[in-house]
């Protein structure tokens, strides 16, 4: 298994008692799948030794709260259902005591709770880059709130406190506090203009617009098994080759390192034709970008408005303006190809009047024709 481990500063992360096993009662996290899924996730930290008795060590640095005063943090990769996805782990120390000395001496003594970040799969929680949040016990059980709900899912979006809500504040809009090694380009939409040197586009909205009931979410995709160096070789195959229907994709939010490309069931060597169609819900400028590893080609409503047709690491496309004009479904068709190692395929915008960080395109801007 491929293993990188980055030493980390201090971040965030929610806290709260320990008191026990989770209800199951409570949106959002703590949940009976996100109980089950945190135990299969500790158990295969404790196989690659990223938590428990043989745990590798990292350099202790002093806390703040709600972690403990003392912290060590890795940062690795995890395969987990055939998918690799980045983990964060941090051992929180509390005591009278304790020091960074005392957990240099003795990593065992004094630790209170181990807090986990693991990036999911596409389409989990794309609002909040996939993110799954665990906070463990000194034994591997889960930690619970007050009210007894397992801290283990999305946890938590509420204003007044939860990891989500701690980490939206991250730098990078990554929700990691101290690198920005998953950060997405920032870009305020402050100015009436488009920013000098952003390309403009002015896609055709599709007419007539389907009717109601007539679309099922998500992208049709057919994949094409070979070596591709460039995005015109997918083309080129798909249209002499008939391919392989997939799985329809419900978002374009996959960064999957080594594991499964897209729903095709391989690691390597994949060429995608994505077709669909997505919903701009209101008119005026979208600002838009992707991230890839390898090649791709997204045109929306007849333009062409992104593209990186060659060999890469994970890395964004030019960021684009799109002037909607109307709002409604316009056609999306993307080109995409994975030709060894890892596989990234990510798209994001920013709607009208939004200012911040780009965002996912959620789920529900994107849909297929029925039958």
């Amino acid at each position: 298994m491929r293993r990188v481990f980055t030493l980390l500063a201090t971040a965030l992360f929610v806290g709260g008692p320990q008191i026990g096993l989770a209800q199951e009662n409570s949106p959002g996290f703590g949940g009976a799948e996100d109980v089950a899924f945190a135990q299969r996730l500790w158990d295969q930290l404790v196989e690659a030794r990223l938590v428990g008795a043989n745990a590798i060590g990292s350099q202790p640095y002093e806390g703040v709260e709600p972690h403990g005063v003392i912290l060590t943090t890795l940062q690795s990769t995890l395969t987990t259902a055939d998918r690799e996805g980045v983990v964060i782990v941090k051992n929180n120390y509390i005591g009278e005591n304790v020091s960074v000395q005392s957990v240099a001496d003795n990593p065992r003594l004094n630790l209170d709770a181990i807090t986990v970040m693991f990036r999911r799969e596409a389409g989990y929680d794309p609002e909040n880059r996939n993110w799954f949040w665990a906070k463990f016990n000194n034994d591997g059980t889960l930690s619970a709130n007050p009210r007894g709900v397992a801290l283990a899912g999305r946890v938590a979006k509420n204003p007044e406190g939860g990891c989500i809500a701690c980490h939206v504040f991250a730098p990078g809009n990554d929700y990691v506090f101290l690198n920005d090694q998953f950060a997405v380009p920032e870009f305020f939409a402050d100015a009436a203009e488009p920013p000098a040197g952003i390309k403009n586009f002015n896609p055709a909205r599709l007419d007539p617009q389907p009717a109601e009931g007539a679309l099922s979410p998500g992208l049709k995709v057919t994949y094409y098994s070979n070596i591709f160096n460039l995005v015109e070789e997918v083309r080129e195959w798909a249209q002499a080759e008939p391919g392989t229907a997939g799985t329809p994709l419900l978002s374009l939010d996959y960064n999957v390192g080594s594991g499964l490309v897209l729903s095709s069931g391989r690691k390597d060597g994949v060429g995608a034709v994505i077709e669909g169609l997505i919903n701009f819900p209101e008119a005026g400028v979208y600002t838009m970008a992707m991230q890839a590893n390898d090649g791709v080609e997204l045109t929306i409503g007849g333009v062409t408005i992104l593209s990186d047709p060659t060999v890469h690491a994970d890395r964004f496309t030019d960021l684009v303006t799109v002037q909607i004009d109307d709002a409604g479904w316009y056609a999306l068709d993307l080109l995409y190809f994975e030709k060894r190692n890892t596989s990234t395929l990510e798209l994001y915008w920013l709607t009208p009047g939004e200012e911040g960080g780009l965002n996912f395109v959620p789920p529900s801007a994107f849909a297929r024709r029925s039958g």
